[in-house]
């Protein structure tokens, strides 16, 4: 897993935008195993 945030939001792909706000509405810290489910759940569900 990359170590920036935002070479974490690339993972995401075509969706990155839409991780990117939701990861700071929640304020999720990719770095936390539980806060990286969550976002990862959500771009489940888009």
């Amino acid at each position: 897993m990359p170590k920036s945030r935002s070479k974490k939001l690339k993972v995401f792909g075509e969706k990155q935008t839409q991780m990117k706000a939701f990861t700071k509405q929640y304020n999720l810290d990719l770095n936390k195993q539980e806060d990286l489910l969550t976002a990862v759940k959500y771009y489940d569900s888009l």
